[in-house]
Order: C-alpha cells, then sequence, then structure tokens
C-alpha cells in the first residue's frame, strides 16, 4: 500500500502526518479546503477537500489504497461529516482507514468521536484506530503558547494528573496496516510486552506500558491483524 490521503493537512498533526509519510516513501496526497496555500514537502500532492462537500470526496480518493482520517475534535456533527467519507472510502476499494480519534471517547458510546470510530469497525475496511491524549505540542506552538511564554501554566486540572504527547509521535508511530506494527511502535516508545505474542496470527495476549505518571497498566486483549485500535498517553491496546 502506497498511495494515502490525510485528511485535515493544513493542522498541527495533519502537516507532520504528511511529511513523516512521505520521508517513509508513501505517495502521499494532502486533502485541504484551498490547496496552494501552504507549502508541503516535495513529492506530496494536495487535493481540495470539504467533509461537507461531498462533490469533494471522489476526486480525493481516487487511486486511494490508504485513508489517514484525521477526524474533527470537539464537534458534535463529526459523523455527519466523517461518515460518508467512510462509505465513500469503502466504495472506492480503500484497502485500510487510519482514524485519529481521541483518548477516552470508548468511555462514552454516544460521543461523535465514538460514533465515528463505531462507524468505521462496521464497514467492512481493515482499520487502525488511534486516541492520542492532549497535544504537548499545544504548549509549545499552539494556543497555550503565549501562556507559557508569559512564564507560568493556568489549566483547570487542581492536582490532577494526565499524559500529553507531541505530533511528531503521533504520525511517527503510524505504520503501513495492521495492528501488528502499532503495537510494536507502542513497545518502542512506552513500555514492553508482558505476555506472549504471536507473530503467525498477530494475537496479542498482553501488554504492558508506562503511561508517564508512574502508573501501569497491564490490559489483556485480542486483535487481529488488520485490525485493531492503539492509544496514545493513559495507554490501551485492543479491539474497541
Amino acid at each position: 500500500m502506497k498511495n494515502l490521503l490525510v485528511t485535515a493537512a493544513a493542522g498541527s498533526l495533519g502537516r507532520t502526518m504528511v511529511a513523516v509519510l512521505q520521508s517513509r516513501g508513501f505517495a502521499v496526497r494532502a486533502a485541504v479546503r484551498t490547496p496552494g496555500k501552504l507549502a508541503f514537502p516535495a513529492g506530496v500532492t494536495t487535493t481540495a477537500f470539504d467533509f461537507t462537500n461531498r462533490a469533494t470526496h471522489g476526486p480525493a480518493l481516487a487511486g486511494i489504497e490508504g485513508l489517514v482520517l484525521i477526524a474533527p475534535p470537539l464537534d458534535p456533527e463529526a459523523p455527519a461529516k466523517v461518515n460518508p467519507l467512510v462509505d465513500a472510502a469503502k466504495a472506492t476499494g480503500v484497502r485500510h482507514i487510519v482514524v485519529v480519534s481521541a483518548l477516552g471517547v470508548d468511555a462514552a458510546e454516544g460521543s461523535p468521536l465514538r460514533v465515528v470510530e463505531r462507524h468505521v469497525m462496521a464497514s467492512g475496511v481493515p482499520y487502525t484506530i488511534l486516541r492520542p491524549n492532549f497535544f504537548m505540542d499545544n504548549f509549545s506552538t499552539g494556543f497555550l503558547a503565549p501562556m507559557v511564554k508569559g512564564g507560568a501554566i493556568y489549566l483547570a486540572a487542581e492536582n490532577a494528573k494526565t499524559s500529553f504527547i507531541a505530533v511528531a509521535d503521533i504520525a511517527g508511530e503510524w505504520f503501513e496496516h495492521d495492528l501488528l506494527q502499532a503495537t510494536i511502535a507502542a513497545r518502542a516508545l512506552y513500555g514492553h510486552f508482558a505476555g506472549p505474542w504471536s507473530a503467525g496470527t498477530g494475537t496479542l495476549q498482553s501488554v504492558k506500558i508506562d503511561n508517564g505518571s508512574s502508573a501501569f497498566s497491564t490490559i489483556a486483549a485480542t486483535s487481529s491483524a488488520t485490525s485493531g485500535t492503539l492509544a496514545f498517553g493513559n495507554f490501551h491496546v485492543g479491539d474497541a
């Protein structure tokens, strides 16, 4: 699989995802509202795309084998915007869909991104779901950067602990087409295998991952080699 479409390619994660995938030898098509407005690495093509304009879906997906679907966060209309693209991807023969969702949506079945996840799971197209936590880049180049430059960080978190992840790490740990490779990436970055691993079937028995806050979690899971879920932050690996 070589030809990839990346949605939301103008965003911080999207731009990084495009650059990383292109550097790894993929033929990347960046889906943006206004082609030509942003500069992408040499060799990256752009296509006019808007989730709400279904006329842009077909041209964007033409000849595409893999879809990197960066779903709009905090958007109650996400399913109405995103699910038609999933349907179009299936109809055009896309071989794998990678969904960038959000940490914790699996705990709220009615949440918009969880509805998107479920739609992808039911599509019949092999998939990988990434659930990153808050972007660390928000403190350096994002909306929180001015506050940090002012010498302080104010968040409504009291003494709660959480985790953050850089967009470069999210982009860098997406691999070609299955949970087997994604889980190996999780091992390399965050922890170690605590149980047996069958490379022939891609069945994950147990993973132990350090979540960065002096806490460990062991998750028992069985995942197919072509579909599954990998979440970054308070980490989770599993089928749903």
